[in-house]
């Protein structure tokens, strides 16, 4: 017995990928019209269902509306799978999106051996700054990013780390908190400002490849908005873990 709506969900599964179809076939954009009587659609449902392919990053509209284009998610997913993409310009659509969505400066970074560096990030104008892409910090548990990137390193390469730190506290709750991230694979941090922080794991062998979040300047943040930071940090460092998988 199938579950309840699931006929519906395929069914629409398969609409948006006709529609990932056509536009990826076009060298320019397909106009609305074109895509209804291709697809034999009514204009509500082609409306709805470009909405959530554009809130995803999959298709993007041409600001002179002169139809929809593959989106950086779709072209970047193409060139990852070709080959012919950074990890760098792999992550930068996917940063681009969470800052969007949020509305707060995201990034993503990767462990350097003795420290951290952002890959990729994007900076939104009342809202935290970051330090340059490609340089290391080593400064790394008085760093949400840092922190994460930590919890998911050997235990000889955390005993080397924190030897060269100035630790706030002592080592046994240094290690209990980064057994806490590793375990809930979140990290959320109030201190000098709001991090929400998640892994990026392989899909397939759950190693770690790198961390992907927000930060805040600090301010009253409510319970509602916390959630959506949490949720859309979630969703990147998932579309982050197909990608570099």
């Amino acid at each position: 017995m199938k579950p309840e709506g699931a006929g519906k969900n395929s069914a629409g599964l398969r609409t948006s990928l006709d529609i990932l179809r056509l536009i990826s076939e076009r060298p320019e954009a397909v106009p609305f019209n074109e895509l209804k009587e291709s697809l034999s659609l009514a204009a509500p449902t082609l409306s709805r269902l470009l909405k959530v392919l554009m809130d995803e990053g999959w298709v993007y509209k041409e600001e002179n509306g002169s139809g929809y284009a593959v989106g950086d998610l779709f072209r970047h997913i193409s060139h990852r799978v070709a080959g012919t993409v950074s990890r760098e310009e792999a992550m930068t659509p996917i940063v681009k999106w969470l800052a969007r969505k949020t509305g707060e400066s995201a990034g993503y970074v990767e462990w350097a051996g003795a420290g951290f560096q952002f890959m990729a990030k994007q900076e939104m104008p009342d809202s935290y700054h970051y330090i340059p892409t490609l340089q290391i910090n080593g400064d790394v548990f008085h760093n949400g990013f840092g922190v994460t990137c930590l919890a998911w390193q050997e235990p000889g390469v955390q005993a080397r780390v924190l030897g060269r730190q100035e630790l706030p506290q002592a080592s046994e709750i240094i290690y209990g908190r980064l057994a806490v991230v590793r375990n809930e694979r979140f990290l959320k941090s109030i201190d000098k400002g709001i991090r929400f922080i998640a892994p990026v794991l392989n899909r397939k062998t759950e190693a770690f490849i790198g961390a992907m979040g927000v930060s805040t300047i600090p301010r009253d943040i409510d319970e509602k908005a916390e959630k959506n930071l949490a949720e859309s940090v979630l969703k990147a460092a998932s579309r982050a873990s197909i990608i570099l998988s």
